[in-house]
């Protein structure tokens, strides 16, 4: 809070915004004035640079300040905002706020936080909006969502990584995964071939030889190496012979620099002396 001596005895305030790059003022006589003069700039990166200097705030001030957040149209700003004073502010109207500014990432970590938000509000918009990466993030940061109705979303409008996404976010939280629902979710990653979701699935969730077989079948020698490469109990020698099919001198030369024949010969051999 500082007085601008040459041009007014009112207690001013600036600020310069990070979004706009526009420095930005208010002035008043009084708290009270300063806060309404922020009710007309509706910025609300000043708003919460305000409330970060000015710790003696009352509460009907900062209820103030809350009903002139919801007028800012940054999504990012009213998050951090409502963080500070999650349990203060009406968590209905921040929620339904970040749902008309179709901001879904933080839609979702508000929901994660905010006290007596509506998960299904947030679901439906998630749906609502095709944001198949967000039904996956609900699904991680919040252990009451409705599995079942963001399977069926995904799996409906999904490409191949969110569907392995999915999968990958159950086998993390422990959530059991019904066997047809794996067999359905393989199928639409093998028939993608997209060689890095194959690789990843093989990584995470398992079925190494089939995602090698697909790999070999359709992959590049970049494929092939990066496959050898990531993948636990990968055939090293059968890559190995599959990229040299190709001539790829230089993979080749990679491949034996970081997996020498002799160290896959010797391991070949401690399995049958064990």
């Amino acid at each position: 809070m500082e007085k601008n001596l040459n041009t007014t005895k009112k207690l001013g305030v600036s600020f310069k915004s990070g979004y706009s790059n526009l420095e930005l003022h208010v002035y008043g006589d009084t708290i009270n004035e300063l806060i309404e003069g922020l009710s007309m700039l509706r910025d609300g990166a000043f708003i919460n640079y305000f409330v970060f200097k000015f710790k003696t705030l009352t509460e009907e001030q900062l209820l103030r300040l809350d009903d002139i957040m919801l007028t800012t149209d940054n999504a990012e700003e009213i998050l951090e905002y409502a963080k500070r004073r999650k349990e203060k502010i009406n968590t209905q109207k921040y929620q339904d706020r970040l749902i008309e500014l179709k901001d879904m990432r933080k839609l979702v970590n508000f929901t994660a936080f905010a006290i007596g938000v509506n998960i299904e509000k947030t679901e439906d918009a998630v749906i609502a909006y095709g944001d198949v990466g967000k039904a996956n993030m609900l699904i991680r940061e919040i252990d009451s969502v409705n599995i079942k109705k963001m399977k069926e979303f995904i799996f409906e409008k999904g490409r191949a990584y969110e569907v392995y996404d999915y999968i990958r976010n159950l086998k993390i939280k422990d959530i059991a995964i019904n066997i047809n629902e794996m067999r359905e979710a393989k199928k639409i990653v093998i028939e993608s071939q997209n060689m890095q979701t194959i690789r990843f699935w093989a990584k995470s969730i398992g079925d190494v030889a089939e995602m090698e077989d697909i790999t070999v079948q359709y992959g590049d020698t970049w494929d092939m190496y990066s496959f050898a490469k990531e993948v636990k109990n990968a055939d090293i020698e059968r890559i190995r012979v599959e990229i040299a099919k190709k001539n790829c001198k230089e993979l080749m030369q990679r491949l034996n620099l970081e997996f020498p024949k002799p160290i896959i010969k010797k391991s070949f051999f401690d399995r049958f002396n064990k």
